[in-house]
């Protein structure tokens, strides 16, 4: 084996040590898929759905969940605590999260995918929950990713990314899958700023994002 592949080799077994060392510093929001599932939703939070889509080069790439497919992470912060949760997705893209009434920015989106390993973009990207027992459709995020790759498959390259409200073919789908009303369901669009920061480690950060955030959610409901 070539020097250069054994050293890929160990990066990967280093980045999966480290990421089960670190799992425990999360909770997990995970993909409601049943109406039993959604009926278990307890009374002081709230159920937020959505999509996820992606497209490489142009073309959009397929979502999945097994271990050779590519797969998509989004990691929350709820700015109120500081809390920190990783939101599950189905193959697709599609997700029903149980959360608690709080300001939401997703720091940071993991892709895995057979060739690259562990990589991560930044979206900055929120969202508000603002009431308890109550469903909220958020949208959908679009990322745009011109990929780039050295001679041994690592990756590299930036993405674009931006909401699409798509509550005409959403809405539905949902109302079907779980069998509830229109009138059940409100809307609390995910929301993009170039402003919100790179790194969410300092009480500063954290500061700054929670300001640009709701200056944002404030504006929207005037």
């Amino acid at each position: 084996m070539k020097k250069s592949m054994i050293n890929k080799f160990f990066s990967l077994c280093l980045c999966g040590w480290f990421s089960l060392n670190i799992s425990g510093c999360f909770t997990t929001a995970t993909n409601i898929e049943t109406t039993s599932e959604l009926e278990q939703v307890g009374n002081d939070s709230s159920v937020v759905f959505g999509q996820i889509e992606w497209l490489e080069s142009g073309k959009e790439k397929k979502i999945g969940t097994g271990f050779l497919t590519m797969s998509l992470a989004p990691h929350l912060i709820k700015l109120e605590d500081k809390s920190r949760i990783i939101g599950e997705v189905n193959e697709g893209g599609r997700f029903v999260w149980s959360l608690q009434p709080g300001t939401y920015l997703i720091h940071k989106i993991a892709y895995r995918d057979i060739w690259s390993g562990n990589y991560f973009f930044i979206p900055k990207v929120a969202f508000s929950v603002p009431d308890k027992g109550k469903v909220f459709y958020i949208g959908t995020l679009r990322g745009e990713f011109e990929p780039e790759r050295d001679f041994i498959g690592g990756l590299s390259g930036k993405a674009k990314f931006s909401i699409q409200d798509e509550d005409r073919e959403d809405f539905p789908d949902f109302q079907y899958k779980f069998k509830i009303v229109s009138n059940e369901i409100e809307k609390s669009l995910m929301i993009y700023d170039s402003e919100l920061p790179e790194s969410i480690e300092t009480t500063a950060e954290f500061n700054l994002a929670l300001g640009i955030v709701n200056a944002i959610l404030y504006g929207i409901s005037q």
